[in-house]
Protein backbone atom coordinates (compact mmCIF):
# COMPACT_ATOMS: atom_id res chain seq x y z
CA UNK A 1 0.00 0.00 0.00
CA UNK A 2 1.09 3.59 -0.16
CA UNK A 3 3.21 4.98 2.46
CA UNK A 4 1.64 6.04 5.92
CA UNK A 5 2.21 9.69 4.91
CA UNK A 6 -0.23 9.44 1.90
CA UNK A 7 0.57 10.34 -1.53
CA UNK A 8 3.17 12.75 -0.61
CA UNK A 9 6.08 11.04 -2.00
CA UNK A 10 4.41 10.83 -5.74
CA UNK A 11 3.91 14.00 -7.80
CA UNK A 12 1.48 15.18 -10.45
CA UNK A 13 1.96 17.02 -14.14
CA UNK A 14 -1.28 17.99 -15.34
CA UNK A 15 0.07 18.56 -19.61
CA UNK A 16 -2.39 21.65 -21.06
CA UNK A 17 -0.40 23.13 -23.49
CA UNK A 18 -2.06 21.93 -26.53
CA UNK A 19 -3.07 24.34 -29.43
CA UNK A 20 -6.57 22.21 -29.44
CA UNK A 21 -6.19 22.36 -33.13
CA UNK A 22 -9.63 19.43 -33.81
CA UNK A 23 -11.86 21.30 -31.50
CA UNK A 24 -10.48 24.97 -32.75
CA UNK A 25 -11.05 26.16 -29.34
CA UNK A 26 -8.69 25.67 -26.52
CA UNK A 27 -10.56 22.75 -25.17
CA UNK A 28 -8.94 23.31 -21.54
CA UNK A 29 -11.57 26.47 -21.55
CA UNK A 30 -14.59 24.50 -22.50
CA UNK A 31 -17.38 23.72 -19.40
CA UNK A 32 -18.84 20.85 -17.72
CA UNK A 33 -21.58 22.30 -15.70
CA UNK A 34 -20.85 25.31 -15.36
CA UNK A 35 -16.79 24.67 -14.36
CA UNK A 36 -13.99 24.75 -16.99
CA UNK A 37 -12.49 21.71 -17.79
CA UNK A 38 -8.61 22.91 -16.37
CA UNK A 39 -9.91 23.75 -13.28
CA UNK A 40 -12.24 20.66 -12.61
CA UNK A 41 -9.03 18.47 -13.75
CA UNK A 42 -7.05 20.69 -11.45
CA UNK A 43 -8.89 20.58 -8.40
CA UNK A 44 -9.63 16.91 -9.00
CA UNK A 45 -5.42 16.46 -8.47
CA UNK A 46 -4.86 18.71 -5.33
CA UNK A 47 -7.55 16.42 -3.50
CA UNK A 48 -5.46 13.54 -3.78
CA UNK A 49 -2.41 15.24 -1.64
CA UNK A 50 0.37 14.74 -4.46
CA UNK A 51 3.85 15.96 -2.74
CA UNK A 52 4.09 18.50 -5.80
CA UNK A 53 1.60 19.23 -8.67
CA UNK A 54 2.79 21.33 -11.72
CA UNK A 55 0.30 22.10 -14.54
CA UNK A 56 2.20 23.10 -17.73
CA UNK A 57 0.43 25.50 -19.98
CA UNK A 58 1.23 26.57 -23.26
CA UNK A 59 -0.92 28.18 -26.25
CA UNK A 60 -2.83 31.07 -24.66
CA UNK A 61 -1.47 30.25 -21.68
CA UNK A 62 -2.50 33.41 -19.85
CA UNK A 63 -6.33 32.65 -20.86
CA UNK A 64 -5.82 29.28 -19.08
CA UNK A 65 -4.14 29.97 -16.28
CA UNK A 66 -6.64 33.23 -14.76
CA UNK A 67 -9.05 29.98 -14.35
CA UNK A 68 -6.83 28.27 -11.89
CA UNK A 69 -4.30 30.86 -10.77
CA UNK A 70 -6.53 31.36 -7.18
CA UNK A 71 -6.03 27.49 -5.99
CA UNK A 72 -3.05 27.25 -3.66
CA UNK A 73 -0.95 24.81 -4.01
CA UNK A 74 0.05 24.22 -7.56
CA UNK A 75 2.61 25.49 -9.83
CA UNK A 76 2.18 26.59 -13.33
CA UNK A 77 5.15 26.48 -15.78
CA UNK A 78 5.01 27.77 -19.12
CA UNK A 79 6.31 25.38 -22.04
CA UNK A 80 7.38 27.57 -24.70
CA UNK A 81 7.57 24.92 -27.13
CA UNK A 82 4.22 23.82 -27.07
CA UNK A 83 4.08 23.29 -30.60
CA UNK A 84 7.17 20.75 -30.40
CA UNK A 85 4.65 18.33 -28.87
CA UNK A 86 3.51 16.82 -25.83
CA UNK A 87 7.13 15.21 -24.63
CA UNK A 88 8.65 18.80 -24.53
CA UNK A 89 5.87 19.60 -22.10
CA UNK A 90 6.33 16.36 -20.13
CA UNK A 91 10.25 17.22 -20.19
CA UNK A 92 9.40 20.87 -18.73
CA UNK A 93 6.86 19.55 -16.31
CA UNK A 94 9.86 16.84 -15.09
CA UNK A 95 12.21 19.47 -14.66
CA UNK A 96 10.24 21.41 -12.09
CA UNK A 97 8.93 18.62 -9.89
CA UNK A 98 10.62 19.00 -6.48
CA UNK A 99 13.55 16.68 -6.66
CA UNK A 100 13.34 13.02 -3.94
CA UNK A 101 9.28 11.55 -5.45
CA UNK A 102 9.34 8.10 -5.95
CA UNK A 103 7.12 8.75 -9.09
CA UNK A 104 4.49 10.76 -10.38
CA UNK A 105 1.66 10.97 -12.06
CA UNK A 106 1.09 12.44 -15.95
CA UNK A 107 -2.44 13.51 -16.23
CA UNK A 108 -3.60 15.09 -19.24
CA UNK A 109 -5.81 18.63 -19.42
CA UNK A 110 -8.64 17.05 -21.86
CA UNK A 111 -9.49 14.07 -19.60
CA UNK A 112 -11.75 15.65 -16.96
CA UNK A 113 -13.72 12.82 -16.20
CA UNK A 114 -10.77 10.41 -14.91
CA UNK A 115 -11.91 9.50 -11.31
CA UNK A 116 -10.11 10.91 -8.14
CA UNK A 117 -10.07 6.98 -7.14
CA UNK A 118 -8.47 5.56 -10.67
CA UNK A 119 -5.57 8.22 -9.76
CA UNK A 120 -5.43 6.94 -6.12
CA UNK A 121 -5.49 3.20 -7.42
CA UNK A 122 -2.90 3.37 -9.64
CA UNK A 123 -0.53 4.76 -7.17
CA UNK A 124 -1.62 1.88 -4.61
CA UNK A 125 -0.62 -0.34 -7.17
CA UNK A 126 2.95 0.96 -7.77
CA UNK A 127 3.22 0.60 -3.94
CA UNK A 128 1.27 -2.37 -3.71
CA UNK A 129 4.09 -3.75 -6.48
CA UNK A 130 6.95 -2.63 -4.14
CA UNK A 131 7.49 0.23 -6.23
CA UNK A 132 9.05 -2.36 -8.89
CA UNK A 133 7.55 -0.96 -12.01
CA UNK A 134 8.17 1.53 -14.34
CA UNK A 135 5.14 2.82 -14.90
CA UNK A 136 1.34 1.68 -14.14
CA UNK A 137 -1.27 2.42 -16.61
CA UNK A 138 -5.05 2.24 -16.09
CA UNK A 139 -7.04 0.25 -18.25
CA UNK A 140 -11.09 0.47 -19.09
CA UNK A 141 -12.64 -2.49 -20.56
CA UNK A 142 -8.85 -3.79 -22.29
CA UNK A 143 -8.28 -0.13 -23.42
CA UNK A 144 -5.41 1.68 -22.42
CA UNK A 145 -5.99 5.00 -20.54
CA UNK A 146 -4.49 7.83 -18.91
CA UNK A 147 -2.77 8.93 -16.30
CA UNK A 148 0.24 7.57 -16.13
CA UNK A 149 2.29 6.72 -13.14
CA UNK A 150 5.98 6.69 -14.15
CA UNK A 151 8.68 5.94 -12.04
CA UNK A 152 11.10 8.91 -11.41
CA UNK A 153 13.85 6.51 -12.07
CA UNK A 154 12.78 6.96 -15.73
CA UNK A 155 13.43 10.63 -15.53
CA UNK A 156 16.57 10.20 -17.21
CA UNK A 157 14.74 8.69 -20.51
CA UNK A 158 12.38 11.42 -20.35
CA UNK A 159 14.69 14.10 -20.88
CA UNK A 160 15.70 12.97 -23.68
CA UNK A 161 12.34 12.87 -25.16
CA UNK A 162 11.14 14.76 -28.69
CA UNK A 163 8.43 15.00 -30.52
CA UNK A 164 4.22 14.57 -29.82
CA UNK A 165 4.94 10.66 -28.59
CA UNK A 166 4.39 11.60 -24.94
CA UNK A 167 5.18 8.48 -22.67
CA UNK A 168 4.45 6.33 -25.11
CA UNK A 169 7.95 5.30 -26.32
CA UNK A 170 9.04 4.47 -23.51
CA UNK A 171 6.04 1.69 -22.70
CA UNK A 172 7.52 0.68 -26.03
CA UNK A 173 11.00 0.49 -24.48
CA UNK A 174 9.93 -0.73 -21.01
CA UNK A 175 7.31 -3.20 -21.81
CA UNK A 176 8.02 -6.35 -19.67
CA UNK A 177 8.31 -3.04 -16.79
CA UNK A 178 4.91 -2.15 -16.73
CA UNK A 179 1.91 -2.83 -14.46
CA UNK A 180 -1.75 -2.65 -16.39
CA UNK A 181 -4.49 -2.19 -13.87
CA UNK A 182 -8.08 -2.23 -14.95
CA UNK A 183 -10.58 0.50 -13.37
CA UNK A 184 -14.30 1.02 -13.44
CA UNK A 185 -13.75 4.48 -14.85
CA UNK A 186 -14.61 5.64 -18.58
CA UNK A 187 -13.29 8.51 -18.13
CA UNK A 188 -9.84 7.07 -18.89
CA UNK A 189 -10.33 6.89 -22.35
CA UNK A 190 -12.42 9.55 -22.89
CA UNK A 191 -10.35 12.65 -24.38
CA UNK A 192 -12.09 16.05 -24.99
CA UNK A 193 -11.50 16.69 -28.96
CA UNK A 194 -13.93 17.46 -30.38
CA UNK A 195 -17.93 19.11 -29.84
CA UNK A 196 -19.20 15.66 -29.76
CA UNK A 197 -16.60 14.22 -27.05
CA UNK A 198 -17.91 17.40 -25.15
CA UNK A 199 -21.67 16.19 -25.77
CA UNK A 200 -20.61 12.79 -24.14
CA UNK A 201 -18.91 13.56 -21.53
CA UNK A 202 -21.97 16.13 -20.37
CA UNK A 203 -24.22 13.53 -20.44
CA UNK A 204 -21.79 11.13 -18.33
CA UNK A 205 -21.66 13.36 -15.95
CA UNK A 206 -25.31 14.56 -16.00
CA UNK A 207 -25.43 17.92 -14.59
CA UNK A 208 -28.50 19.07 -12.20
Amino acid sequence: MCPMNGYERVGAIILAAGESRRMGFPKQLLEICGERIIRIIVKKTLSIGFGDVVVVLGHMASDVARYISDLRGIKIVINARYREGMSASLVEGVKSLVRGLDAFEVILGDQPLVSTDTMRRIIDVYYEKGGEPLMVIPTYMGSRGNPVLISSRLIPDIMMLRGNVGARALMERYRDRISYVEVPDPGVILDIDTKEDLEKAVKLVGCA
